[in-house]
């Protein structure tokens, strides 16, 4: 069968290639590259955000979204940010509040549906196993990988005026500073990038299942860091956190047929343009 897989990190579509080699669906090399692109990409995407998955199934012709964006903690209220209001951001994507706090930090983190998604995903259309799907990417933390040009380019780049740059961003926290600096000197290009609690993380969710991130000993972590530095995601956040299945918006172009998932992601304006 033809396919196409397509994703910014070439080891990432390749993990995703070698899913159908082996006989994989679209789902099951959908889930591996994601996990792989976590890695890979750690600035971009990961376990501990969140997105959407598009699915048609040929057979039926029906298309489900599955949606598992982040969701904000039950500490958030509505009213807490007006105080703090500063501007709208140059860029016209965000805000500008005192301290940055929504930008960079433990108080600009949400409830992460990444897991939940992929996992979703993987139940209702893959046909390999959960381990399988994670493993190419516990190698790649575990085993590490050289920093790319594009890897190394994405932190010392400019983002908006108003945005954190990232070459501070990714210092922000004692433990990203180690990750991905030596002593405060950014990795260079070419050296090796490991990713060693990254992979622990993964091995655990690949041994006792997705919940183990909303409601193990991941879980307690995760809520313990963040509520001992002002942050707003709690243990009964991560356990209510469910991934849902719903239908995309529907329109047509010339003829043809034309799906995209609805608010709050961006499918909406796409059919209008």
């Amino acid at each position: 069968m033809p396919a196409m897989i397509v994703c910014p990190q070439p080891l990432a579509a390749e993990a995703g290639l070698e899913v159908l080699r082996r006989g994989g669906n679209a789902v099951d090399a959908a889930v591996t590259t994601a996990f792989c692109q976590g890695v890979l990409d750690p600035q971009m995407c990961g376990i501990g955000g969140g997105g959407m998955l598009l699915v048609h199934l040929s057979a039926t012709r029906a298309t489900e979204v599955i949606e598992f964006h982040p969701r904000a903690g039950g500490q958030v209220r509505t009213e807490m940010w007006e105080p703090i209001f500063l501007k709208e951001a140059a860029d016209r994507y965000n805000y500008v509040v005192e301290g940055g706090v929504n930008d960079a930090g433990y108080q600009s983190v949400a409830v992460p549906g990444t897991v939940a998604g992929l996992a979703l995903a993987l139940d209702r259309h893959g046909t390999i196993s959960w381990p399988d799907a994670i493993q190419p990417a516990i190698a790649f933390a575990e085993n590490g990988f050289a920093v790319t040009a594009g890897l190394r380019a994405s932190w010392t780049s400019e983002l908006s005026p108003d945005q954190l740059p990232m070459a501070q961003r990714i210092q922000v926290t004692p433990a990203a500073r180690a990750l991905y600096t030596n002593d405060g000197r950014l990795k260079e290009l070419g050296e090796p990038l490991v990713q060693a609690d990254y992979g622990r993380t993964l091995r655990s969710l690949a041994r006792d299942g997705a919940r183990a991130f909303y409601e193990g000993d991941i879980a307690e972590r995760i809520a313990a860091d963040f509520q001992s530095h002002g942050g707003f995601i709690s243990r009964s956040d991560l356990s209510g956190y469910r991934a849902e299945v719903g239908a995309p918006l529907e329109s047509t172009y010339r003829g043809l047929r034309v799906v995209a998932p609805a608010p709050p992601a961006g499918g909406l304006p796409l059919l209008q343009m």
